[in-house]
């Protein structure tokens, strides 16, 4: 997904990040912290690893496709440069 707007790209990439922190956030409390809530344990870690493995995959998406949250004017600059 490529964004001709540039501010439009900028907040997907913010957005992608800040959603990246609140799934290991989200992961990590429930492994350590909610041992309160009324879950059995296994099914809330279990919870815990999902939420820390998509963010994971979100992380290496991110990564991978750089194009998605530049600004088209800066990826065809690079592409008549080379």
């Amino acid at each position: 997904m490529s964004y001709r707007n540039p501010f439009a790209a900028r907040a997907y990439l913010y957005f992608s990040i800040f959603m990246i922190i609140v799934y290991v956030f989200t992961g990590f409390m429930l492994i350590f912290v909610f041992k309160f809530l009324q879950i059995q344990p296994a099914n809330r870690i279990a919870a815990g690893v999902v939420l820390i493995v998509y963010a994971v995959y979100r992380t290496y998406k991110l990564i991978r496709d750089p194009g998605s949250y530049r600004d088209s004017s800066s990826t065809n600059q690079e592409n008549e440069s080379s």
